[in-house]
């Protein structure tokens, strides 16, 4: 499993604890993240654009405190994405230090500057603010119900934004995804690992050297045929 499908599967996971805690996930999305701050006993906040722990960002979270702050001035269905993005890394990434910061415009901005945080590894920090994009979109609509509701309800994107509560680019990110996006519950069920190797494959599983040099093919192909005149 990629680490986009892992960041998926994990927003699923959580509305999955949320709906067995009681909370309603077809409220508005903004509703939605506050009260799964509150389930998660996140301490969350909305402050002035100014304040000094934004960073000069629009949303952050201490991850050690589980604090979340978001900026006041800014509408409801862009507060739900930001506030759903810092759930993803304190969900996805539990040991980050300091504050996460991140800007509206991480849902549409290219992976360069997709959030903004100091750490050691340029791909690491690339890696995660994705990760968290991914989170917060499936967690505010997950891509079952997004392509039910294209292909099936055929609901427009923005009759979607406004039902829920919910950036317009988000909902058209999410229909792309369902539609086009192959269902990794299907691909499992198509494709499983052998439960133990073949005959062929246990003289490697088994060998005892450091190293094995292993000659492998497609287990169908065959020797090419030659045809001389």
């Amino acid at each position: 499993m990629n680490p986009f499908e892992s960041a998926r599967t994990e927003a699923i996971r959580l509305r999955t604890e949320l709906e067995g805690k009681g909370v309603n996930l077809e409220q508005q999305g903004y509703s939605l993240v506050v009260a799964t701050c509150k389930a998660l006993d996140v301490s969350f906040k909305e402050v002035k654009a100014d304040f000094h722990l934004l960073k000069g960002a629009d949303a952050t979270i201490i991850i050690g405190r589980k604090w979340v702050l978001v900026r006041k001035d800014l509408p409801d269905e862009v507060k739900a994405f930001l506030v759903a993005h810092e759930i993803g890394h304190l969900r996805q990434h539990p040991t980050i230090l300091g504050t996460v910061e991140v800007r509206q415009d991480a849902l549409t901005a290219d992976a360069e500057t997709n959030g903004v945080r100091e750490v050691e590894s340029y791909g690491a920090r690339e890696r995660q603010e994705l990760q968290a994009n991914v989170f917060a979109r499936e967690f505010l609509l997950p891509r079952k119900l997004a392509r039910r509701t294209f292909m099936e309800e055929q609901r427009s994107a923005s009759f979607v934004a406004k039902d829920r509560g919910l950036p317009l680019e988000l909902i058209r990110l999410q229909f792309y995804d369902a539609v086009l996006l192959p269902n990794i519950d299907q691909l499992s069920k198509t494709f499983q690992l052998p439960d133990k190797p073949t005959k062929a494959q246990e003289p490697a599983v088994n060998s005892d050297k450091k190293t094995t040099l292993v000659e492998a093919v497609p287990a169908q192909v065959k020797p090419p045929h030659c045809c001389c005149a």
